[in-house]
């Protein structure tokens, strides 16, 4: 007998070659899926909703209005009529992101420096995409006021969507504000308060009549929000469909919550570490009249950019000049009119802007053109119909 065959591997053992998870695949879609579920459980929200690809996302807006009960002996009761009107938001969609690390920085810098911390920064930011998303949504709340105080723009938040599901004859299991980090901390001062943190999401339980108050730089300064809990849901497109793994493109997620595929492979043409991301996911609130959007007395506002439309130099496209703005951190928006914009939105996603450049448009259209700040938050505005060059 061959002396070697003692130090075998015995019969059925399991070994790294019955293994094909990869493990840095495995905790990232783990992690961010806790991470969510901390969020959705704070927000006692009960069950994710999966959509497929593509599906309009639609909010609702009830209206209607309860007749006198009082009503003489054989007349005719008069009907009390309520409507639902669906109110289209925006397809939610796959969005496809990518990560490479080159050999030189994995070996300048480590393994766990070079691909485990860009890793999570990936995943610091695919978070901030989602609540950015959300953040924007919510500031198209239907409830809006104006309080001269911080204090008394949390209270009337709160008291208008109570207020407008007890006329929808439903019950909020609680109200979620939300405000800017510096406004909340204006009016703290000194007092000391304990936060916590869930999905990149820092928040205190029961403030100022709140049963949760979020704060964020996201929220824009001198703006207050708030929607009952239950008005909350979550909506996302599983990653780990079967045809795209059919199609060989397999991505590992969460079999307990799929809102994220991740996968990793090594580029040997250009000798790197990629990275890929997979992700349909949306923080969407069902009733826009249950959200209320109160503006502080005093609050910035912005500014108004000049738009002067013209034919681009090729057919089919227009350009555009800009004046009023004082920096040239510029993106803009083609739609059938103008896009509505608040004071502090995050435009990080909208289309960079460069003046007098040709952009493809059709007759019609409006170009909305927004400033923003370092951190992609809106400063300055304005639109104008597009000029196609048409070709005569």
């Amino acid at each position: 007998m061959n002396k070697l065959q003692l130090f075998a591997a015995e019969p059925n053992v399991i070994t790294t070659q019955q293994f094909s998870v990869n493990p840095r695949e495995v905790d990232f879609v783990t992690s961010f899926g806790h991470e969510i579920t901390a969020l959705t459980e704070v927000m006692g929200i009960s069950r994710p909703i999966r959509k497929a690809n593509g599906t309009t996302l639609t909010a609702k807006k009830a209206t209607g209005e309860l007749q006198s009960g009082i009503v003489a002996e054989g007349d005719v009761i008069p009907l009390s009529q309520f409507e639902v009107e669906p109110v289209e938001y925006a397809p939610i969609q796959l969005q496809k992101y990518r990560k490479a690390v080159t050999i030189e920085s994995i070996e300048k810098y480590g393994l766990e420096t070079a691909v485990g911390m860009t890793d999570d920064e990936f995943k610091v930011q695919l978070q901030d995409e989602v609540l950015a998303t959300f953040y924007n949504f919510l500031l198209t709340g239907q409830l809006t006021s104006e309080e001269s105080t911080f204090q008394m723009a949390v209270a009337m938040a709160i008291g208008r969507v109570k207020d407008a599901f007890k006329k929808m004859h439903r019950s909020a299991t609680g109200v979620a504000v939300f405000a800017n980090t510096l406004d909340i901390y204006e009016y703290l001062g000194g007092a000391q308060v304990t936060v916590q943190t869930a999905f990149g999401m820092d928040y205190v339980e029961n403030f100022l009549g709140a049963d949760i108050l979020f704060f964020s730089s996201e929220i824009p300064q001198g703006r207050v929000i708030a929607t009952p809990v239950n008005n909350v849901a979550v909506y996302y497109v599983d990653p780990g469909d079967s045809e795209f793994s059919q199609a060989g493109l397999s991505y590992t997620t969460d079999s307990q919550v799929p809102y994220i595929g991740f996968h990793t492979e090594g580029n040997y043409q250009r000798a790197q570490s990629e990275s890929f991301a997979l992700m349909g996911l949306t923080l969407f609130a069902e009733y826009l009249n249950a959200i209320a959007v109160i503006t502080i007395t005093d609050a910035p506002e912005l500014k108004t950019i000049t738009v002067t439309p013209a034919e681009g130099t090729a057919v089919g496209t227009t350009k555009a000049s800009v004046s009023g703005n004082t920096t040239t951190n510029l993106k803009y928006r083609l739609a059938d009119a103008a896009a509505d914009v608040e004071y502090g939105q995050n435009v990080r996603n909208w289309t960079n802007f460069t003046a007098n450049a040709d952009i493809s448009a059709t007759a019609g259209q409006t170009i909305t053109v927004v400033e923003y700040d370092d951190y992609y938050k809106a400063v300055g505005q304005g639109s104008a119909a597009v000029v196609v060059n048409d070709g005569q």
